[in-house]
C-alpha cells in the first residue's frame, strides 16, 4: 500500500468476473489510518483502477456493451468490513493454551475453560475454528469433541434435535469435518 502522511496504508479489493479470461469490474481503495478507528464498516461504489468513479449509464471502454453506445449497467456497492485485530507474540499465549488443553480432563466439562468460553461468546463458529486447530494439532481433538458432545447428550430432552442447536460441540464438528475432509477433496 502508499504510505502518506496519517495514513498506515491502503487497502485496495478488486472485484473480478471469474470468465475464461478474467474480467476487471472495478475496485475499492481504503485508507487505513492509525489509530484505526472502531470497525470500520461502510458501503463503497466501485471505482475504475485510474481512481475515477465509473459513470452510471456508461460501461468501461472496450467492453461489448460500450460498443452499443445506449447500453447502461447499473452500479455495484460492496459492504466492507475492516477490523483490527492485534496479536500477541507467541508467548503471551501459552497459559491460555494450558487452559484450554486441561479442559480435556476436567471433571465435569461444565466447569472446563472450553465449555465456558462455549457458553459465553456470540459466534460459537469464531471460537471453535481455533480450538478445533489447537486441539487438532495436540491430537485432543476426538477426546474433546468426546467429553462436550457427552455433556450435551446428557441434558438431551428430544433426541430428534442432538447437535442441531448453536452450540460449541456442533461448530466444532463442523469444523473438525471441514478441516480433515478438505485434504480428501482436494486429493
Amino acid at each position: 500500500g502508499s504510505q502518506t502522511a496519517g495514513v498506515a496504508c491502503e487497502a485496495r479489493v478488486s472485484v473480478w468476473h471469474d470468465a475464461a479470461t478474467p474480467v476487471f469490474l472495478g475496485e475499492v481503495r481504503l485508507q487505513l489510518r492509525q489509530p484505526a478507528p472502531s470497525p470500520l464498516c461502510a458501503w463503497y461504489f466501485l471505482r475504475s483502477r485510474a481512481g475515477g468513479a465509473l459513470s452510471r449509464g456508461a460501461t468501461p471502454p472496450g467492453t461489448r456493451l460500450s460498443a452499443a453506445g445506449s447500453a447502461a449497467l447499473g452500479s455495484l456497492r460492496l459492504l466492507l468490513q475492516y477490523t483490527v485485530d492485534h496479536v500477541f507474540p507467541l508467548h503471551h499465549y501459552t497459559e491460555l493454551e494450558e487452559l484450554f488443553l486441561r479442559s480435556v480432563q476436567q471433571k465435569p466439562i461444565t466447569a472446563s475453560a472450553v465449555y465456558i468460553l462455549g457458553e459465553i461468546v456470540s459466534s460459537k463458529t469464531d471460537a471453535a475454528q481455533p480450538l478445533v486447530r489447537l486441539f487438532t494439532h495436540h491430537d485432543l481433538i476426538v477426546p474433546i469433541v468426546k467429553e462436550l458432545a457427552n455433556a450435551e447428550i446428557s441434558v438431551l430432552t428430544d433426541a430428534t434435535t442432538i447437535f442441531r442447536g448453536n452450540t460449541l460441540v456442533s461448530k466444532m464438528m463442523d469444523e473438525a469435518m471441514r478441516l480433515t475432509g478438505a485434504a480428501y477433496l482436494r486429493g
